[in-house]
């Protein structure tokens, strides 16, 4: 089982660019934690505030508001307007809650269409730290939980955004970000273990796509998401196999969301896998109705079948009467690091870099530089078992 080659990245990531919130020391993320018409905030210790250029406000107490956005798209503490578009507030704690859940750092509070926002600043490890637990169990092996906590952190340097008002969501729409509370000492040691390391490609942070199980075969990203990675291609997967799952939809639902994607047919009868990729996942679906045929091909085809409520879409398809049954194995998009297989291998003593190795083939194993800071030494090329 090959290892991620390591090397440490030459490219220095210009991370001095984020604006707001950065303390001196490691990189700050910004991770968008809540969004709405109004949020309640409280700060369980005093503050010092500042506007979105940088210039002190003032300094206050422990306390709470109701921030909302006024008509002249500025931000209202509790029905006070505060004149100002972007706030930052840095606690004296570090720690502040947003709708009732708590979370370490600095808080940036700002205005969006119709709505504010609330941004958490957070330190790299601390916020990882967070979501290694909440995307992993923080009971399987540790070096499941470094490959984790390694992916993870890639996936956060690939998305930094620093012209943009954030870099992160903080749901699985990124990565699961719960903040404070569901830290582990486990989950703490992985991602300590690892400080720092990032799968590269060519110098630069890989796509680290990972899924739940990925039904003994991985996914391509062409298949997929209809573009090309050499990392992120389609094989067998011996550590991963299963859950085989089933489910039935109705062959009315299925020709409503068919004619979102521009397929027509008038009564629907039939579905059926017209072409598969070498994994096992449809690449081309062919709908059958009382007024002829049409096609759907490609990552749509993928996707739809994962619409249809589908686990995965390593599926097959077969109509009985007025129902569609979708059979198949896996959970998930499939596409890169299976958790159930990292947690398989670990547990057969394979180590994270081989975990990775064998998910994200070809690609290395890098540790990112904050600018201006002095380059590391290079890790020692690692050899397979």
């Amino acid at each position: 089982m090959p290892k991620l080659r390591h090397r440490l990245l030459a490219t220095c990531f210009l991370f001095a660019l984020i604006p707001l919130g950065a303390r001196a020391g490691g990189i700050n993320l910004r991770i968008l934690v809540a969004e709405g018409p109004a949020l309640s905030v409280d700060l369980p210790s005093s503050f010092s505030m500042f506007s979105g250029s940088g210039q002190p406000l003032a300094d206050g107490t422990a306390g709470g508001w109701e921030v909302s956005r006024t008509p002249g798209g500025t931000l209202s503490l509790s029905g006070q307007g505060s004149g100002q578009s972007t706030l930052l507030l840095i606690p004296q704690a570090g720690v502040f809650q947003v709708q009732g859940r708590s979370y370490r750092g600095d808080l940036i509070l700002r205005v969006s269409e119709g709505a504010a926002q609330a941004i958490d600043v957070v330190p790299m490890s601390e916020y990882l730290d967070s979501v290694v637990p909440a995307e992993m169990p923080s009971e399987w092996p540790m070096a499941a939980l470094e490959a984790q906590a390694i992916v993870a952190r890639t996936y956060a340097i690939r998305h930094l955004h620093p012209a943009g008002a954030y870099d992160l969501c903080a749901t699985t729409d990124c990565q699961l970000y719960p903040g404070l509370g569901n830290e582990t000492s486990r989950t703490d040691r992985a991602v300590a273990a690892t400080a720092g390391e990032i799968v590269a490609w060519q110098g630069r942070p890989a796509d680290t796509f990972f899924s739940s199980n990925d039904g003994g075969y991985t996914a391509s990203s062409q298949e997929v998401w209809g573009h090309s990675l050499p990392y992120l291609t389609s094989r067998p997967d011996p550590f991963s196999a299963g859950p085989v799952w089933s489910v039935s939809v109705p062959l009315a639902q299925v020709a409503d969301l068919a004619r979102a994607d521009g397929i027509s047919v008038g009564i629907l009868q039939s579905v059926t896998v017209l072409r598969s990729s070498s994994s096992g996942r449809p690449t081309a679906l062919l709908f059958l109705g009382s007024q002829g045929q049409s096609e759907l091909s490609g990552p749509a085809a993928d996707r739809f079948v994962r619409q249809l409520s589908g686990k995965s879409s390593r599926a097959n398809l077969a109509v009985t009467g007025n129902t569609l049954t979708i059979r198949g194995e896996g959970n998930g998009h499939g596409v890169g690091m299976s958790q159930w297989g990292a947690k398989q291998m670990a547990a057969q003593g394979y180590s994270a870099d081989q975990i990775l190795g064998f998910y994200f083939p070809g690609a290395e194993l890098g540790k990112y530089q904050v600018a201006g800071s002095p380059p590391g030494a290079a890790k020692q090329v690692a050899g397979g078992p």
